[in-house]
């Protein structure tokens, strides 16, 4: 080896050490940046996951919300309003003599049936008379 090569293959151990010990440095610096990122890019799939989920039961929501608005305009429309209690007590007394109260009337009668939106009453002259729940006032 020669005098003259030495110093200059020393100095280039030298660099290339200190490149070594740079680029662990970088190496580790890297790494753990990586890491990071992949845990932020898995918390950011659970959250889509999540928003998804919740989207999806936005969507069942306003569905049920549109067919809930749908049958209110039919109602409105129509003039027929469920009254599942009304409805209840004149089946309760099917058979059975009731007086029924209108806005403008007193009607008096066996009841003979119930519908969703009506029901029938057979008044002492025999008359068949149908009457809409909606019109009803009270029920004696």
């Amino acid at each position: 080896m020669c005098f003259f090569c030495w110093k200059p293959s020393r100095e280039l151990e030298r660099r290339v050490r200190r490149l070594e010990v740079e680029f662990e440095a970088f190496r580790e610096l890297t790494a753990g940046e990586i890491q990071r990122l992949e845990q932020e890019q898995l918390a950011q799939k659970a959250e889509v996951t999540t928003l998804r989920g919740e989207l999806l039961e936005l969507e069942g929501q306003w569905i049920a919300l549109t067919a809930e608005v749908a049958e209110l305009r039919e109602q409105v429309e129509t003039g027929l309003f469920p009254q599942p209690e009304l409805r209840a007590f004149l089946e309760s007394k099917l058979g059975d003599t009731v007086s029924i109260t209108l806005p403008d009337a007193s009607l008096q009668g066996v009841v003979i049936t119930v519908g969703v939106d009506a029901v029938q009453i057979r008044e002492a002259s025999g008359e068949l008379v149908t009457i809409p729940l909606a019109q009803i006032t009270a029920v004696q």
